[in-house]
C-alpha cells in the first residue's frame, strides 16, 4: 500500500504510518520495537502534524462519591462457590475489617453466600470502595487457592456496585441481604464495622 504521508509520532513505544485513507476512517501501520507490522483501523484527526486516535476506551470509572453508602456484590467465578466451608467465611470477615480500617471504609452490612458476596459501605473519600475490594480479593483468592491447592481466579470479574442515595433505598438493601441469604441457603450474615 502506499503511503500518503509519513507521521514521526511515537506513541506507546510504536511509531505510526499513514497506510490507506477511506472517507474520514485512516489505516494506520504500526511498527513496533520488535519489528512486526500490523495495520489499525482507526477514525484520526490530523492537524499540524499531530493526530489523535479515537481508540476504544478504556472501562469508564465507577461513580464513588464520598460519603455515600454503596451496595456491592462479587461473584465467583462462573456462579461456582467460592465458600466452601464455614471457615473460609470466617477469612473472609478476618480480612474484612481490617482492610476497611486501613482504607477508612465503613461496612453496615453484609452477607456471605456460597457463590457471592453482598457488601453495604459508606467510603469516606472517593475511590476508597476499590480500594477495599482489591485487596481483599488478591487476599481472599490467594488463601482459597493455597488452601484447596488450586488455581486461577475466584471472582467474576470486577465487583459491581450502586449508589444508595436514600434511607429508603438503604433499608431496602439490608432487607433484599437479610431475605436473601435465607432464600439462597447457608450464608453468614451480619451488620458491619462502622
Amino acid at each position: 500500500m502506499k503511503e500518503y504521508q509519513s507521521l514521526s509520532h511515537t506513541r506507546w513505544d510504536c511509531k505510526y504510518h499513514v497506510v490507506k485513507k477511506q472517507g474520514s476512517v485512516w489505516t494506520f501501520r504500526r511498527r513496533h520495537a520488535v519489528g512486526s507490522d500490523r495495520p489499525v483501523r482507526a477514525h484520526a484527526a490530523i492537524s499540524a502534524g499531530f493526530f489523535h486516535m479515537d481508540r476504544q476506551m478504556p472501562r469508564q470509572p465507577r461513580l464513588d462519591l464520598a460519603g455515600v453508602p454503596q451496595h456491592v456484590v462479587q461473584r465467583g467465578n462462573d456462579r461456582q462457590p467460592c465458600f466452601f466451608q464455614d471457615v473460609d467465611h470466617v477469612r473472609y470477615l478476618d480480612e474484612l475489617p481490617e482492610v476497611c480500617l486501613r482504607e477508612k471504609c465503613a461496612v453496615h452490612a453484609y452477607v456471605l453466600i456460597t457463590n457471592h458476596v453482598h457488601l453495604l459501605m459508606t467510603p469516606s473519600t472517593q475511590g476508597q470502595v476499590a480500594r477495599v475490594m482489591q485487596p481483599l480479593g488478591r487476599r481472599y483468592v490467594r488463601y482459597v487457592n493455597g488452601r484447596y491447592r488450586r488455581t486461577g481466579t475466584l471472582w467474576e470479574g470486577r465487583y459491581k456496585a450502586c449508589l444508595v442515595d436514600s434511607e429508603t433505598y438503604r433499608l431496602r438493601c439490608y432487607r433484599y441481604m437479610k431475605t436473601g441469604s435465607v432464600r439462597v441457603g447457608p450464608s453468614f450474615c451480619g451488620r458491619g464495622h462502622g
